[in-house]
């Protein structure tokens, strides 16, 4: 009986302090993302930006119920300045430069197509200026995707 009841206590000692972890490690992530455009720390692959919008392309239009198949995800854009790079950043962009980078939550205000969002993104539209981390991906062929997850508007 005795056996019995340690078993039990080390499990239970065991779930707390894993559930304890777990909170500890979401409250951390929160920070974090409080500090998103934070000019001292540039992921990896990561460029800190200032641009703006040139040309929204159209969505998919496809029948799927995917955010970019409803809504526009991919526009050109120009770079106007680069406040920095993260380490492994496949590219040194000229001022000026316009390239395609996708929108991971679209261009649209993330009230009107992402409600849950834990952030509020406002939408872009063509001629805003904004600030973001854009990601670079080297892809097969030597292309590079562009992705932007968070911006503010300038």
């Amino acid at each position: 009986m005795k056996y019995l009841k340690k078993i039990v206590r080390s499990i239970f000692l065991f779930f707390q302090i894993f559930l304890f972890s777990f909170i500890i490690s979401a409250q951390k992530e929160t920070t974090i993302n409080l500090n998103r455009l934070d000019n001292s720390t540039i992921d990896p692959n990561n460029s800190l930006i200032e641009a703006e919008i040139i040309e929204i392309l159209p969505a998919k239009k496809k029948r799927s119920q995917k955010l970019c198949n409803k809504f526009p995800c991919k526009a050109i854009v120009g770079i106007n300045k680069v406040v920095g790079y993260g380490s492994s950043f496949p590219v040194i962009f000229d001022k000026g430069i316009e390239i395609k980078v996708f929108f991971a939550h679209s261009l649209e205000p993330s009230k009107k197509v992402l409600p849950n969002l834990k952030y509020d993104l406002p939408g872009l539209l063509i001629g805003d200026k904004f600030k973001a981390k854009i990601e670079g991906i080297e892809k097969m062929g030597g292309s590079i995707k562009y992705i932007v997850y968070y911006y503010e508007v300038l």
